[in-house]
């Protein structure tokens, strides 16, 4: 259910910003682009997270490095990726992505507190 959720508002995100910079006709193209871009990266990740269980626990820095710069290239791929199919200059980009980015750390902290046991 959370990733149906994160996805749905990712897709509206996304429609929306197209749609406020009168680019509506390209969702289809950057919202593929953006959820293949996802896949390839998490199962990237997927598979480091397998292979540090595998590999000595002392090099855990090095995957903790390893992890932020797929961090980081999502952020870069992804600006892109709206840059293109809003055909603007990095400036606007670059706070779109942002934004993006803002509103699926919110709502995981969100589905993770709606998720997490009541105590009184």
């Amino acid at each position: 259910v959370r990733s149906a959720l994160r996805l749905l508002v990712g897709a509206a995100f996304t429609f929306a910003v197209l749609w406020i910079f009168g680019r509506r006709t390209r969702f289809r193209q950057t919202f593929t682009a953006q959820c293949g871009v996802a896949v390839l990266l998490n199962l990237l990740g997927v598979a480091l997270a397998l292979l540090k269980r595998v590999v000595d626990p002392s090099l855990g820095p090095a995957f903790f490095v390893i992890f932020w710069v797929l961090f980081v290239a999502t952020l870069v791929v992804t600006e892109h990726i709206f840059r293109q199919a809003l055909d603007c200059k990095p400036w606007v980009s670059i706070p779109v992505t942002l934004a993006n980015l803002l509103l699926a750390i919110g709502l995981s902290n969100l589905l993770e507190d709606a998720a997490a046991p009541a105590t009184t």
